[in-house]
């Protein structure tokens, strides 16, 4: 068993031996742009199923505004912009955790918003049971109007250089040669402003140190 697949399954089985009784558990990934998050959520997910649960995936990013709203005051504000603007959390309350903390089986939309696109995108609806863990990949996830959906809070931790270079390389397709300027000027000092009124590197239940993807290690394993 390598380092990473040895820590998976230390996660898996602390989140598995604390699911809540007679809903479903939501466990929060979090982190900063390019942390590796959704990778994270898709290893950790096979991991959780072998305790014989059933596992859903949502991303936030399924979430968003439309671009107008996104941007509407990006140009003068654009760190700002980034961390009040990007993402439409009535939706995903409705849609997610609403239902989610309702006891027993429920019905969530996982997606409603493809920002590529910039258009709606709504998802087939996802019958959720009570013995069911709901793992959510995303930015901002410990923010106050949501941090207390949160039956489990896990914070992926990445060196900025790192998180940075992985996140141009993903994002060039969208964004071209513009990309490192957005992420110099719109992400990481949107993801700083987050840093600083969260603190997530404290207040999480768990942080892992995820600068290298193929090597996670704890920081701090509640």
């Amino acid at each position: 068993m390598t380092g990473r697949e040895r820590l998976l399954s230390d996660l898996a089985d602390w989140i598995s031996s604390r699911m809540v009784p007679q809903r479903p558990t939501l466990v929060a990934i979090d982190g900063v742009d390019a942390a590796g998050k959704s990778s994270f959520s898709n290893l950790l997910a096979p991991m959780l199923g072998r305790a014989g649960v059933a596992i859903v995936q949502v991303s936030v990013d399924g979430f968003h505004n439309p671009a107008a709203v996104r941007h509407s005051r990006a140009t003068v504000e654009p760190a700002l912009s980034y961390y009040e603007d990007s993402f439409d959390y009535e939706a995903f309350r409705a849609h997610v955790l609403n239902p989610i903390h309702r006891s027993g089986t429920t019905v969530i939309s996982p997606r409603v918003f493809d920002h590529e696109s910039d258009s709606p995108d709504i998802a087939d609806p996802v019958v959720v049971s009570d013995n069911t863990i709901v793992l959510v990949d995303g930015v901002f996830l410990g923010r106050p109007e949501l941090a207390e959906s949160w039956d489990h809070w896990v914070y992926l931790h990445s060196d900025r250089n790192a998180a940075r270079a992985r996140g141009v390389e993903r994002d060039m397709r969208l964004f071209g040669d513009n990309t490192l300027d957005r992420y110099l000027s719109r992400y990481e000092p949107g993801q700083a402003l987050y840093l600083a009124a969260v603190d997530p590197i404290s207040n999480a239940d768990i942080v892992i140190d995820n600068t290298d993807p193929e090597a996670p290690e704890f920081f701090r394993f509640s």
